[in-house]
């Protein structure tokens, strides 16, 4: 069900993007495909895909350890998309040899309470004013 993203998955990426309840960005598509592209095209954007229908995407800065999105489509929330989707960043950075992964969002949302659960600990505020969170990696055998 996890597959890396393609460019032919950026119009419905876009779409969970403005489908969201809570934390839904304002870009333009053209925007989104100039700011997400290079993270598509290097790798380093996972989807969830059910019989060739994305219901989420995680991507993340190799260079940084900054998960930058993590999108679920409201009709598959609760199912562990997300949190198989944030997985597999978190694997995907511990393999290019980071030691912690970072996020950030922001203050009262499911998304706070799905890292926290998940073992992310809250390590400041960001320069936009959202919670910022960072999670040790470790190997797995």
């Amino acid at each position: 069900m996890l597959r890396k993203a393609t460019r032919g998955d950026m119009p419905r990426i876009f779409e969970i993007r403005r489908s969201v309840r809570e934390n839904q960005l304002a870009d333009t598509f053209e925007e989104y495909v100039d700011l997400a592209g290079p993270f598509v095209d290097g790798g380093n954007c996972w989807v969830w895909d059910e019989n060739g229908d994305v219901l989420g995407e995680a991507g993340y800065d190799p260079c940084t350890g900054y998960i930058e999105v993590l999108y679920v489509d409201p009709v598959a929330e609760g199912r562990g998309v997300g949190r198989a989707l944030l997985e597999q960043c978190c694997i995907d950075l511990c393999k290019l040899g980071h030691k912690v992964a970072t996020l950030s969002t922001p203050a009262g949302t499911r998304a706070e309470h799905m890292y926290r659960a998940g073992g992310w600990v809250e390590v400041g505020i960001d320069a936009v004013g959202d919670l910022l969170f960072q999670k040790h990696l470790e190997r797995k055998p």
